[in-house]
């Protein structure tokens, strides 16, 4: 695990494939952007404007920042262990094409498990949804298609899954999913 501190507060983890951010009001999320990345554009900043943390600081951090990004870490680590880790973007379009959409029985089922917190059952709800998002990516993105965005928007379908009420019939699912990537991918174009 390694770390940035801005001068700001706001503090930046990576820990294998993902980064984390923790911004001075205790929120902690996936970063919307990559560590390399950051720590790439910060180069050009003065030295005074930032900081390598070690891992003991990070684990220390004041208010619970520690496990606050600990935790973020394994929710977004929750991936690896299904087939919804991406190497590349080429990696997610294949795997991402190995999944069906399941008939809406089986998501209400599914729906039901996960609420009571089973693991494979919130796996298989979400990769069911994995086309789509490949689809959106293709129809929207074009030549942009990086492995960050892709990230964010994978991310996007966990939080509307989480969030949704699959026992309603009033709206699909695909409809949420869709105003909520497009949200994700204006907030991706925004901090580009």
């Amino acid at each position: 695990m390694k770390g940035i501190r801005l001068s700001h507060g706001a503090v930046f983890v990576k820990e294998g494939l993902f980064t984390v951010r923790l911004l001075p009001s205790g929120e902690c999320g996936a970063s919307p952007v990559t560590y390399e990345s950051l720590e790439w554009e910060l180069r050009a900043e003065p030295p005074h404007m930032w900081e390598y943390i070690s891992e003991w600081e990070i684990e220390n951090l004041p208010d619970g920042g520690g496990e606050k990004i600990r935790s973020a870490l394994e929710s977004m680590c929750a991936l690896t262990e299904s087939k919804a880790i991406f190497t590349c973007e080429e990696d997610f379009f294949k795997k991402a094409a190995s999944f069906k959409k399941l008939p809406r029985e089986i998501e209400r089922e599914l729906a039901l498990l996960m609420a009571q917190g089973d693991e494979s059952a919130r796996e298989k709800l979400v990769c069911s949804y994995l086309p789509e998002v490949s689809a959106f990516i293709k129809r929207t993105a074009r030549k942009d298609h990086s492995l960050e965005l892709i990230y964010r928007l994978v991310a996007s379908l966990e939080k509307t899954a989480e969030g949704f009420d699959f026992q309603q019939e009033r709206e699909p699912f695909s409809r949420r999913l869709a105003i909520n990537m497009k949200k994700t991918l204006t907030e991706y174009i925004a901090d580009k």
